[in-house]
C-alpha cells in the first residue's frame, strides 16, 4: 500500500488544527509528512504553528495509542473519547507494528553513506 493512501486513510477525521486549516496547509502537512517518512523521522514543522509533530513512524516505534489524538495516529485513537479514527495497526500489537514499521522501512529512501 502506498504511503499517500495510507496517509489519507489514516486521515479521515480531522483534529482541531486541521479543521480550520486552509486547504493549501493541509497538502503541505501531507507533503512534509510524506516526506520525513519517506527519511524515517520521528517528527516535522507544522507549517502554521511551528510545533514539532509526530510522524507515523515516531508512532509505531512507540508501540502503543498514547490517548492524545495525534494527528498521524496509526492506532486509530483507540484511547481516546469520541469517534475512532481508522486504524492502520492495533495498540499493543508488536507483530502488526512491526509489520508496517518493515513496510515504512522498505518505502523509505535510502540513507548515504560515509566516506567518499
Amino acid at each position: 500500500m502506498s504511503l499517500i493512501r495510507t496517509f489519507r486513510r489514516n486521515t479521515s477525521l480531522t483534529t482541531k488544527s486541521e479543521e480550520t486549516a486552509p486547504p493549501n496547509t493541509m497538502i503541505e502537512i501531507e507533503s512534509l509528512h510524506l516526506h520525513a517518512l519517506s527519511h524515517l523521522s520521528n517528527f516535522y514543522k507544522d507549517p502554521a504553528t511551528g510545533f514539532s509533530v509526530m510522524t507515523e513512524y515516531a508512532h509505531l516505534n512507540r508501540g502503543v495509542c498514547c490517548g492524545n489524538t495525534c494527528r498521524h495516529c496509526p492506532y486509530g485513537w483507540e484511547r481516546t473519547k469520541g469517534p475512532d479514527r481508522k486504524r492502520v495497526v492495533k495498540s499493543g500489537d508488536k507483530v502488526d507494528v512491526e509489520r508496517r514499521l518493515e513496510e515504512l522501512r522498505r518505502n523509505s529512501v535510502p540513507k548515504k553513506g560515509c566516506g567518499g
